[in-house]
């Protein structure tokens, strides 16, 4: 035999030596720039934040917000857009999850239940969250949040988790405890309390078909990484100190492991971890995984000003000297070459003497100069006539009688 479970929009519900439950009206927030209530919290589309999703995020990262046109990060960040996390925070708070599975037997479930997306699933959600909301109560704890895993066939089967918020405390297995048996005394008394499932305006359990199982608190040993986001679990890690429990990184100095920046500063980085951001300064460049090699900026400029000119004159000064050896060498191959050098007029001569060395240098168009000039043959037309003019004897006869003489005198 089931009941109804009357848990939303009345005053009072009594039941006689089970529970006396009393709830005020819901109120609903309203939800701004397109957001939408879940039944416990405004869900804010991209772009927005806030209670009411009233504060748009723009270039801020991480979670943070525009306001007074500057980035307001949320707990757990800073810097100038919230792009660093904390290196270390206080665990000052705990997550108590308990995974329990209902059965709603007054609805007939429907394939798109199983899209989160669909219109049925988040009106289904946002009813389930805002009636079991008001049933999962502690002394010891405080709700945070109704996650919905999955809704089944069978009328519908809603396995959700309920998450419980309990201040950090040495004996945290007995508030764990404490607070699972709460809840669960909670949620088996207002079952007991329904009387009617003909109300399609209020969900209606099968009592016999609640199953629940809490985490074991004291196997676990990863706290820290339970409470932040999934980019920043693997960096964080416990350090007792005392009786406070820090979530501690490399960057937090002091305790084992931690990173030596030396000129830098340890940062830790969404998704790539902490990293040491090394000073970027007019005085000094600074480098290495750990900033630990220092470079002054003036001495290097001066150092590779330097280098660069020993290389010039390096390079220059060979290339010089052999091109002026190599303009002598040419020019007493010159000399040697032009045999009848004493028979030319002074002018020729001058000519050998200025006779520029092409070997180093090039005249505008390219072409090397005059004295690597040679012809070629192939490129003549060897059927081309020449004709040249016979030379012509001037006053042979005066000459032949001169001859004449010489020999009668030499007869004599």
């Amino acid at each position: 035999m089931t009941f109804p479970l009357y848990l939303h929009s009345y005053k009072h519900i009594h039941v006689a030596g089970l529970h006396s439950l009393t709830t005020p009206l819901l109120s609903f927030p309203d939800c701004l720039n397109s957001g939408y209530y879940d039944g416990i919290k405004c869900i804010c589309t991209e772009g927005y934040l806030g209670a009411t999703c009233e504060y748009p995020i723009n270039k801020c990262v991480n979670g943070g917000y525009v306001k007074d046109r500057q980035c307001f990060c949320p707990k757990g960040f800073n810097g100038e857009t919230c792009q660093y996390a904390d290196n270390t925070f206080t665990l000052e708070k705990m997550d108590l999850v308990i995974n329990i599975i209902v059965e709603i037997i007054d609805r007939e479930y429907t394939d798109d239940l199983n899209d989160e997306t669909s219109e049925r699933y988040k009106e289904l959600a946002s009813e389930f969250r805002s009636q079991m909301k008001t049933v999962y109560q502690s002394n010891t704890s405080t709700l945070k949040d109704i996650k919905i895993n999955s809704f089944r066939n069978g009328s519908i089967i809603v396995d959700h988790d309920v998450i419980m918020e309990t201040d950090y405390q040495p004996d945290l297995v007995s508030v764990s405890n404490e607070t699972f048996e709460e809840v669960i005394h909670e949620l088996k008394s207002s079952i007991a309390s329904q009387t009617s499932c003909n109300s399609t305006a209020y969900l209606c359990f099968n009592s016999s078909a609640t199953t629940y199982n809490a985490e074991d608190v004291s196997k676990m040993t990863d706290w820290c990484r339970n409470v932040v986001s999934d980019d920043l679990k693997e960096f964080y890690f416990e350090h007792i100190n005392g009786s406070v429990v820090q979530c501690v990184t490399n960057c937090t100095s002091g305790v084992t492991g931690s990173f030596n920046c030396n000129y830098g500063d340890c940062q830790l980085m969404p998704k790539s971890g902490p990293q040491c951001l090394c000073p970027d300064t007019s005085d000094f460049w600074y480098s290495g995984k750990f900033c630990d090699s220092r470079i002054s900026r003036p001495g290097l400029i001066g150092g590779v000003t330097a280098a660069l000119v020993i290389l010039l004159l390096v390079v220059l000064v060979p290339t010089i000297l052999h091109c002026k050896r190599r303009h002598r060498q040419k020019k007493n191959e010159s000399l040697i070459r032009h045999t009848d050098y004493w028979n030319m007029t002074e002018m020729e001569k001058e000519w050998i003497n200025t006779e520029e060395d092409t070997t180093c240098y090039t005249n505008v168009s390219g072409a090397q100069g005059i004295r690597n000039f040679s012809p070629k043959l192939e490129n003549v037309d060897v059927s081309t006539k020449v004709v040249t003019q016979r030379p012509q004897i001037i006053g042979l006869s005066a000459a032949n009688h001169g001859h004449q003489q010489s020999e009668t005198s030499s007869s004599a």
